[in-house]
């Protein structure tokens, strides 16, 4: 298995939908990538393509925080790198 998707469920048990977009009805698609060094500290989170609402995005990225220490990557190469996480906000 691969260290996207160990990371990206690992993540998933942490979200939360932000009460306001439950009670309009806001769902959202967006992509976070992540740069990590070896132990799995965040380096730096940017939001590539951003769902249509601010708050959706602002929780992926509090979502990632709520979800520390994330589990550490093996057979790792190089000191950084570099996941892509798509998170869905989905009210079905």
């Amino acid at each position: 298995e691969d260290y996207g998707h160990l990371l990206t469920s690992h993540i998933s048990q942490f979200k939360r939908y932000p009460r306001i977009a439950l009670r309009r009805g806001w769902e959202g698609q967006l992509t976070l990538e992540v740069r990590l060094d070896k132990s799995a500290n965040i380096l730096n989170i940017s939001i590539l393509n951003k769902s249509k609402y601010d708050i959706l995005d602002k929780e992926a990225i509090k979502m990632i925080e709520r979800a520390k220490p994330l589990p550490k990557p093996k057979n790792l190469k190089s000191d950084t790198f570099t996941v892509f996480i798509p998170i869905k906000f989905g009210l079905k």
